[in-house]
């Protein structure tokens, strides 16, 4: 399927050092992954809203980590966003739980292993590189399948 993205990605080169910084942080540990945030990032001032409020509510926040990753996996597979319920938390995969995402991402029509490549980071078993996650989605028992 040959797709094409709404919006592009913001180069690295493009970026602060604060900002490249944080897409490292994002590279490392998952969440948000790089390529939804490299799309955030044409507008800094929305780019460090989200950050920060990821940072806030996701990790560290009130609730308890698995009420907050079952919520997103709720929202991924109840909308049927591929990027979200393709991936797990970091923290979520060391403590067992299941697979979620934000589910925004459906909406730009971005794919994982696009910026930053080379990290399965947060991402679900079987969907750790870019030609596994082809593969797996080729399967025919992929869990998002359109009727």
């Amino acid at each position: 399927m040959d797709r094409k993205q709404r919006i592009s990605y913001l180069p690295l080169e493009a970026m602060d050092d604060e900002m490249r910084a944080e897409m490292e942080r994002c590279r490392r540990e998952g969440t948000p992954r790089p390529e939804s945030s490299a799309v955030r990032a044409h507008v800094p001032a929305c780019f460090w809203a989200f950050a920060r409020s990821w940072e806030s509510i996701f990790r560290d926040g009130v609730c308890d980590h698995a009420i907050k990753e079952l919520c997103r996996v709720y929202v991924s597979r109840s909308v049927k966003c591929e990027y979200c319920g393709n991936q797990r938390s970091e923290k979520a995969r060391a403590q067992g739980l299941t697979m979620g995402q934000q589910s925004w991402l459906r909406l730009l029509d971005i794919e994982h292993h696009e910026v930053l490549a080379g990290t399965d980071a947060s991402m679900a078993p079987g969907f750790g590189t870019a030609q596994a996650l082809a593969e797996s989605k080729a399967s025919p028992d992929y869990w998002a399948h359109r009727p």
